[in-house]
């Protein structure tokens, strides 16, 4: 089974906008060769340092919305994340690093999930949360995130509340 996660964002940035920013913030950190280009972060895909494969894609509209704590979240750009399992530790560092980097550098809301069943972070209206479990969120990892932020755990929920 693959690990899957997620960072959706609800921008008005279009995807290829949010991958030149990606390749920025990978460039910068170290975490993607810059033989990766853009194109290939929209379109095949690319690898982090550890090895994660990570896409850029547009998201069009979907039949139902997405429901984080009984408000909607619409998400247009997102990235996929496919952590290598030989090393899920370092993979998922590599993803936060990723994740804070461009929320620093991409405006909108933002949510950073596994396979939608587990919310790691959440930024609405500007406000940034992290879940409150200690083993997601490493001092290494909470150094990461320069934003200041609030400790407190959201769930996905459908249109009913539930």
């Amino acid at each position: 089974m693959a690990l899957d996660y997620y960072l959706d964002l609800a921008t008005s940035w279009p995807a290829p906008q949010v991958a030149r920013e990606l390749h920025a913030v990978g460039d910068r950190t170290g975490l993607v060769e810059a033989r990766y280009s853009t194109e290939l972060m929209l379109g095949d895909g690319a690898l982090t340092a550890g090895g994660t494969w990570f896409r850029v894609c547009r998201v069009g509209p979907r039949r139902w919305p997405t429901m984080i704590d009984s408000q909607e979240f619409t998400e247009t750009v997102a990235v996929a994340f496919t952590l290598d399992k030989r090393d899920t530790i370092t993979a998922m560092d590599e993803v936060v690093h990723l994740a804070a980097g461009l929320l620093r550098r991409v405006p909108g809301d933002a949510v950073l999930h596994f396979q939608s069943e587990v919310i790691w972070l959440l930024r609405r209206d500007g406000d940034l949360s992290l879940d409150e479990r200690a083993d997601h969120w490493t001092p290494e990892r909470l150094a990461a995130v320069a934003t200041p932020y609030r400790r407190l755990t959201h769930s996905f929920t459908d249109e009913s509340g539930e």
